[in-house]
């Protein structure tokens, strides 16, 4: 249980981390940009694939955490 407690808390963390580190930067590069519909095109194949990996992560996490006894 400690250890899958560990895990799960340190998926959460990761998830968060990856938030930080890709996704918030290219949301604010995104919406200072002069013409975001046109932007958008540069970073969606990136974005979207740190979004499914942290989405994937923090239900990892989650069902860890959740299930843990």
């Amino acid at each position: 249980r400690p250890v899958q407690v560990a895990v799960g808390a340190g998926l959460t963390a990761a998830a968060f981390m990856l938030t930080i580190v890709v996704n918030v930067p290219l949301n604010r590069r995104l919406a200072a940009a002069s013409n975001p519909a046109a932007g958008w095109g540069a970073f969606r194949r990136r974005w979207g694939t740190a979004n499914a990996a942290r989405s994937l992560i923090s239900i990892a996490g989650g069902v860890l955490l959740v299930t843990a006894r």
